[in-house]
C-alpha cells in the first residue's frame, strides 16, 4: 500500500468527516475564485471606461483649449 497505511490507524467515520470538511473548504474557495474573477472583469470594464474618459477629455483639451490658446497667440495685440 503505497505509504498509506497511517489510513487504518483512524476510524473510517473520522476520515468520511475529513473527506467532507475538506470538500466543504475546496467549494468555499472555489466560490470566492469565481467571486474574485467576476469582481477583477468588473474591475477591467471600469478601467477600460476610465482610459476612454481620459482620452476623451484629452482629444477636448487639445481641439479647444490648446487651439484657441495657439490662435490667441497669432493674433498681434491690440495697440491702445
Amino acid at each position: 500500500m503505497l505509504g498509506f497505511k497511517w489510513i487504518s490507524a483512524y476510524p473510517p467515520n473520522y476520515l468520511c468527516w475529513q473527506a467532507h470538511r475538506l470538500s466543504i473548504k475546496l467549494r468555499a474557495a472555489e466560490d470566492r475564485i469565481a467571486q474574485l474573477h467576476e469582481e477583477v472583469e468588473h474591475l477591467q470594464d471600469r478601467a477600460n471606461r476610465a482610459e476612454q474618459w481620459l482620452e476623451t477629455i484629452k482629444r477636448e483639451i487639445e481641439d479647444n483649449l490648446i487651439a484657441s490658446m495657439e490662435a490667441n497667440r497669432r493674433e498681434p495685440l491690440a495697440v491702445r
